[in-house]
């Protein structure tokens, strides 16, 4: 299948936003750069993405690639002067392929059907970008406010991204082309070659004023409530939602719900909570449709040492048998997220009959479940879990147990809550003879 690369344009000083930097403020409580990141990282026709983003947004901006697992990305950069430079920023990040299409981060609502048109529009003519025809009567004004014409409505079109390009030709227009211009089209233009193009969608929006957050609430509140290919968002920093209040005479202020602690731009009255964060890296607040799953496992005592538990060797004498390394508590927390995420049990996915998985470290079978989720829309948010032994003495060694389980998740550590327990010497755990473990996984969309 032909593929294209996607650059990621996210670098702008959201000078128009009135202090709010667009880039991670949440929409209906997910981040606006997670929204096209999502479809592109699930799309089948997109390869590699470049993300470019401002010298202030790097860490949070791979911070965020990271917890959400976009294996898509394969460069993060920071931005230039004007948006051609960073569009040449992010072309130089992703050396070779034939095709290239570059994309505003602050257009959230793109979906698969317009990339599959504009991927078969400029394999035809080379160049292609997504417009819609304008609707308005378009007035050309002079600086005195006069109007100058009445262009004819019938050949004008909003243009919109994704543009998409031949590769060396992108390239070559951003070599020669040295004037500030709006978008890589104009570049490409300069240049003498022809553009198409190719439907858009009224819903592929850029937010670069404040009232846009009105209306990217209502796109997202009409997306689809289970996860697709195209359309399903991203979870993000803040949990909480924008408050838009713009009264006037006749109009009451159009709001929506908020959470959390928040701070709030002048002029029209937009509050967006602060990405404080609780207890297990959270931030406070009301938070998206979580789910929750249970998870159990238990293995037989046998000589020779030392243990595996909690992805950690535990001085001791005796070790778990297991076609894996036996480690009960690992996978109880992978079945109790396999759970929560809908996914059936472990043995589906990690058979014992399976050779590559023998003796494999349970820490590759938790990434890997943690990627399965991820690919079903869903992400871990907190692991309660019960190890319940009655030898050896494990209170010293959860702290530890916790770190490399939450570093494996992707968690803060104080997302990972861990417990040792005894039966009292009842039944053939009691007397020694092996090791279970319960967990419990709450997971939420990603």
């Amino acid at each position: 299948m032909t593929t294209m690369d996607v650059i990621v344009v996210a670098a702008g000083r959201s000078t128009r936003m009135q202090g709010i930097d667009k880039v991670f403020v949440p929409v209906s409580g997910r981040p606006l750069l997670g929204y096209c990141l999502h479809v592109f990282e699930r799309s089948p026709v997109v390869g590699r993405i470049a993300l470019v983003v401002s010298e202030s947004n790097l860490a949070e901006a791979r911070r965020f690639v990271a917890e959400r697992l976009y294996e898509k990305v394969r460069a993060i950069v920071a931005g230039g002067a004007r948006r051609q430079d960073s569009v040449r920023k992010g072309l130089e990040a992703l050396p070779g392929g034939e095709w290239v299409a570059v994309h505003d981060g602050a257009r959230p609502f793109i979906d698969e059907d317009m990339l599959e048109r504009g991927l078969a529009a400029v394999q035809t003519a080379g160049a292609a970008i997504a417009a819609i025809p304008v609707k308005d009567t378009i007035k050309s004004v002079g600086q005195d406010r006069v109007i100058k014409g009445t262009p004819p409505r019938e050949s004008l079109w909003a243009a919109q991204t994704p543009q998409i390009f031949n590769r060396a030709l992108l390239a070559r227009a951003h070599r020669e082309v040295l004037k500030d211009v709006t978008d890589d089209a104009a570049m490409v233009e300069d240049l003498g070659q022809k553009v198409t193009v190719f439907e858009g969608s009224p819903l592929n929006i850029k937010v670069t004023a404040p009232e846009d957050l009105l209306i990217a609430e209502a796109i997202a509140a009409s997306l689809p409530a289970t996860p697709h290919p195209s359309q399903f968002p991203v979870g993000g920093r803040s949990e909480g939602h924008v408050v838009i209040s713009r009264p006037g005479p006749g109009i009451g202020g159009a709001e929506l719900r908020a959470t959390g602690v928040g701070f709030r731009a002048p002029g029209v009255g937009i509050s967006i909570p602060s990405p404080q964060r609780g207890e297990g890296g959270r931030s406070p607040g009301e938070g998206a449709l979580r789910r929750y799953g249970t998870g159990f496992d238990g293995h037989k005592l046998a000589e020779g040492g030392p243990l595996r538990l909690g992805g950690m060797d535990v001085p001791f004498a005796l070790h778990l048998e297991g076609h894996s390394d036996g480690d009960v508590l690992l996978h109880a927390i992978a079945s109790a997220i396999l759970g929560a995420a809908g996914l059936g049990d472990l043995g589906r996915h990690f058979p014992s009959t399976d050779p590559a998985l023998k003796s494999i470290d349970s820490r590759e079978i938790l990434r890997r479940t943690r990627r399965l989720a991820a690919a079903a829309g869903w992400m871990t948010e907190f692991v309660d879990a019960t190890i319940i032994a009655q030898r050896p003495k494990l209170s010293p060694y959860l702290e530890q147990m916790g770190r490399t389980i939450a570093e494996t998740l992707g968690l803060e550590p104080g997302a990972v809550n861990l417990k040792a327990t005894t039966t009292d010497h009842v039944g053939a755990i009691g007397q020694g003879e092996g090791i279970a473990a319960q967990a419990i996984a709450t997971v939420r969309p990603v």
